[in-house]
């Protein structure tokens, strides 16, 4: 008998996969992701996705899809908000980036979970100085957060290209920031990738070296021990700028290459978080990113065991976890839709953006799903579309049926009564 599984889309994903177009004719600045060492992209285009993943959700049996819903109380954002980490007490902190001093603000959930009628609060300040857009982050195993480097950081008064190598650990108990030293040598972090290695570490990218390198941070108090870990070289670029790190079932984690790839795939890295060590994993099955902007979209372990790769031309692709191989996966099903939409110059990215124009605003989802039973698979997309519940909110809530939350310790609660992430 096969078994059904569902993907459950976390916020990062639906970032990608939600186009949600602003309402407001006169709207801030904005500050867009970039590649090392060129100039910085059109700041009318709409922002892709950065950030990190949330963990894979197994969805319960018969469990319906959710609802969009509006956040009361938002607080008055100068710029953000970004880069929301659901901390293991169940809060959820957003960054207003690129204000001085940087402030991030706590969204606390009501006595039944709630989040659409949760409170806001102002936590601390971050270190003086540090003011990221577009930098690395994790939930460390002991409850705290850590963000390190920043695309952008604020300089004499603007929101600049410096690709800082700044870092800060959060401590919510204690509500403080408090600054923690980069990888030795390492000048630059900025929009790095990051993720929690199965031993409680915390691995970092970097952004911009010849060559891939990686840093594995085992951190004691507020001080991190750093350990360069070598990659491999594509021609002086740098290797592992604009890409993801995505965990395995067997604690190993994956890279989709967008330096190193063929007309018609992209290479992959596998890491072994045992030997601590590189290797080179099997072709992807299309060419998943672009060579303008080397970028690509999210990749997301399903509870299948099977990894979907989002790619940034339409293009996904899915990577079977027992068997190594890659296979073409499905296509979005919305016309010219994919995680890239919006990030080149043709006709039809361009309409993506009108500034000085109002506009509706809408949204579109698309949910895969793939049966699988061994090596069978059959997969295919189910799209809804609709208007966001209220033009002119900031913020909107995917509601879902049993979700889970964190306590302090890290154990994982089941909700009695459904609850919005």
């Amino acid at each position: 008998m096969k078994r059904i599984r569902y993907l459950t889309l976390g916020s990062s994903t639906l970032a990608c996969m939600a186009i949600v177009l602003s309402a407001t004719a006169n709207a801030a600045q904005v500050y867009y992701p970039g590649k090392f060492g060129t100039a910085p992209m059109d700041p009318n285009r709409p922002v892709p996705h950065v950030g990190p993943y949330e963990v894979p959700y197994v969805a319960p049996k018969g469990a319906k899809s959710g609802t969009w819903t509006d956040l009361a109380g938002i607080p008055a954002f100068a710029q953000g908000p970004w880069g929301p980490m659901l901390l293991t007490d169940g809060t959820v902190l957003f960054d207003d980036y690129c204000t001085n001093p940087n402030v991030w603000y706590k969204l606390t959930p009501d006595k039944k979970g709630q989040y659409t009628t949760g409170a806001w609060k102002a936590t601390a300040t971050m270190p003086n100085g540090y003011t990221p857009m577009y930098f690395a982050q994790q939930v460390l195993t002991d409850g705290r957060a850590i963000v390190s480097g920043g695309e952008y950081n604020l300089y004499k008064g603007s929101c600049t290209w410096t690709w800082t190598n700044q870092g800060a650990i959060y401590d919510p108990v204690k509500d403080t920031w408090t600054p923690v030293s980069p990888p030795p040598a390492w000048p630059n972090i900025g929009d790095a990738a990051s993720i929690i290695l199965p031993n409680g570490d915390y691995m970092l990218a970097t952004c911009c070296s010849s060559g891939a390198q990686f840093a594995d941070g085992s951190i004691s108090g507020d001080t991190v021990n750093w350990s360069i870990v070598n990659g491999w070289s594509c021609g002086g670029a740098a290797c592992d700028d604009q890409e993801g790190l995505t965990s395995l079932p067997n604690g190993n984690l994956l890279l989709v290459d967008v330096w190193d790839h063929g007309s018609n795939y992209n290479e992959s890295w596998i890491y072994d978080t045992g030997a601590g060590t590189w290797s080179q994993g099997p072709n992807t099955a299309s060419y998943l990113s672009d060579t303008t902007y080397y970028s690509i979209g999210p990749a997301a372990l399903m509870p299948s065991q099977w990894v979907i790769q989002f790619g940034d031309n339409g293009s996904n692709n899915l990577y079977n976890t027992k068997t190594g191989k890659w296979s073409v996966a499905a296509k979005f099903p919305l016309a010219g839709y994919d995680c890239g939409k919006c990030s080149g110059g043709s006709p039809a990215r361009r309409q993506c953006s009108r500034p000085g124009q109002p506009r509706r605003v809408q949204f579109a989802v698309a949910l895969l799903r793939v049966q699988a039973h061994e090596a069978e698979r059959e997969e295919g997309w189910t799209a809804a579309t609709g208007e966001r519940p209220h033009p002119g909110a900031t913020y909107v809530v995917f509601r879902r049926q049993h979700a889970r939350s964190a306590d302090r310790s890290g154990s994982v609660v089941r909700q009695r009564d459904p609850f919005s992430v």
